[in-house]
């Protein structure tokens, strides 16, 4: 029993003296940090987007480590007096590229679909001379029509002439809309292939 007794201090003796022997570098480790003060406060982003703060202790940054550890493969790419700035490397730009990606294709949508608009609306300029050829002979059959009913008594409703005047109107508002829209659309087009050519 004193045997073993023996043995054990002897153990506890030499685990005690290994702590002893590594102690200072334990402690030399641990106090750069313990009992400094932060010099300065900067923020950390991750592709452009604020992620937390990081303090600045004896000249070196100390960033969130669990927010970075988070979005794996993090790299610094610019450090300043203000902030740290973060790229998360290839899946970032994979990210940036497919966000780019959705906004050409959107704006080529939205280009072609104003450019069928605009082309509609230059036809019914291109054939204005015709339409108002009609609404000419609308307004000589609405007028033949009011003498014939006249003559002829109640036998013709007014909805004949209501239906040649509605003509008019639709064909008048056509033009019109059209000589507004037009520009609309060109000024309209020539924005989004700007933004188009900025994306490319």
């Amino acid at each position: 029993m004193k045997k073993w007794r023996g043995v054990g201090l002897i153990a506890i003796g030499f685990l005690i003296g290994i702590g002893v022997s590594f102690a200072p570098e334990l402690q030399a480790a641990s106090s750069k940090l313990l009992g400094s003060s932060v010099g300065n406060v900067l923020q950390v982003k991750l592709d452009g987007k604020n992620i937390g703060e990081g303090g600045v202790i004896s000249g070196t940054t100390y960033v969130p480590l669990r927010t970075v550890a988070n979005n794996l493969g993090a790299e610094v790419v610019r450090v300043n007096k203000n902030e740290v700035v973060l790229s998360s490397g290839p899946d970032g730009t994979n990210v940036n590229m497919d966000k780019i990606n959705v906004q050409r294709e959107a704006l080529i949508t939205e280009i072609r679909d104003l450019n069928l608009a605009a082309e509609r609306a230059r036809e019914v300029i291109a054939n204005k001379d015709r339409s108002l050829k009609t609404i000419d002979r609308l307004e000589v059959t609405i007028e033949g029509t009011k003498k014939f009913i006249a003559i002829e008594g109640s036998g013709y409703d007014q909805s004949i002439i209501d239906g040649y005047e509605l003509q008019i109107k639709e064909i008048e508002d056509r033009i019109k809309t059209a000589e507004i829209d037009l520009p609309v659309y060109e000024k309209k087009i020539a924005d989004l292939e700007a933004q188009l050519s900025k994306l490319k």
